[in-house]
């Protein structure tokens, strides 16, 4: 029985990972968009060229 533990674990360690990194991206942004950070925008600025640019409505 020990033997068919090794998925579960494999499994447990994998959710564990994605947590610690979607906790680690979520803290990161969040110290970034500071009030009063240098590096705000710098960021947004790097976000907005990632972004396709949106095409004009013609009238």
């Amino acid at each position: 029985m020990i033997a068919g533990a090794g998925w579960q674990d494999l499994i447990a360690v994998a959710a564990t990972l994605a947590a610690g990194g979607w906790l680690i991206r979520r803290w990161i942004r969040k110290r970034r968009t500071k009030v009063g950070c240098d590096s705000c925008a710098a960021s947004v600025h790097s976000r907005m060229a990632r972004r396709p640019a949106k095409a004009e409505p013609e009238a």
